[in-house]
C-alpha cells in the first residue's frame, strides 16, 4: 500500500508525482487508487519551520524531502489524495480485497 498525491507547483505550472511503487507499470503489477481525502489547508499545513528544524525531514528519504518541499496546504487546498494497493501480477482480486479492507476501515472511523 502506498499514498497517491499529485504535487503542482501551481506558480510555474511544473508538476511531480510521488508514487511509492514507481515501477508498478514496468513490472506489470495489479494496482488500484482509493480516493480517501482531501487537502484541507488547516489540518494539513506544516509549521513555517518544518524543512530547516524538524527532526522527522532531517531523517527522510529525498523524495520525501522534495515533496515535503513543495508541499503548500493554502495552494493545493480541496485536491484528492488517496492510497495504491498493488500486488504481484494476475492478482487482481487481492488488490481488490485490500481496497475494501481499507474503505471499510475509513466507514468505521468517519461513524466515530
Amino acid at each position: 500500500m502506498g499514498d497517491v498525491v499529485q504535487f503542482g507547483e501551481l506558480q510555474t505550472g511544473h508538476f511531480f508525482r510521488k508514487q511509492v511503487l514507481i515501477y508498478g507499470n514496468q513490472l506489470d503489477y495489479s494496482a488500484g487508487v482509493l480516493p480517501v481525502t482531501k487537502v484541507d489547508k488547516t489540518k494539513d499545513s506544516l509549521p513555517e519551520d518544518f524543512a530547516k528544524s524538524m527532526p522527522e525531514f532531517r531523517n527522510m528519504s529525498l523524495l520525501a524531502k522534495i515533496a515535503y518541499t513543495m508541499y503548500d496546504a493554502d495552494k493545493m487546498h480541496g485536491l484528492p489524495v488517496g492510497v495504491q494497493i498493488a500486488c504481484r501480477r494476475l492478482e487482481e482480486e487481492k488488490v481488490l480485497v485490500g481496497m475494501e479492507v481499507v474503505e471499510k476501515a475509513l466507514r468505521r472511523d468517519m461513524a466515530l
